[in-house]
């Protein structure tokens, strides 16, 4: 009953899209996103997947993500059901579990 939103990271990195440029779409993506898919009461939260395939570690783009993320967390906060993150190499996972 919550919608769910898979990232891509592969397509991500292959735009080459600028950070402003990729904040914008995810800021119309989400709006729409509450308006039409969200019900009052009932659906007010989404599930993100982070679909990491055919990445490397030094492919990731942090540069890109960080701000993302950061303004996710800023303006919807409390939206964040469950992330997943889906083909994470072993590094990326020990990293993870170190981090976390």
């Amino acid at each position: 009953m919550r919608p769910i939103i898979i990232i891509n990271v592969r397509r991500m990195i292959d735009s080459a899209i600028d950070v402003d440029r990729l904040i914008a779409v995810t800021n119309f993506f989400l709006e729409y996103t509450i308006k039409y898919a969200m019900v009052p009461g009932a659906i007010e939260a989404w599930t993100c997947i982070f679909d990491l395939k055919d990445v490397g570690v030094t492919e990731i783009p942090k540069d890109r993500i960080q701000p993302l993320v950061g303004n996710m967390t800023k303006n919807y906060r409390g939206r964040l059901f469950r992330f997943y993150a889906t083909d994470v190499t072993f590094i990326v996972r020990q990293l993870w579990k170190l981090a976390h």
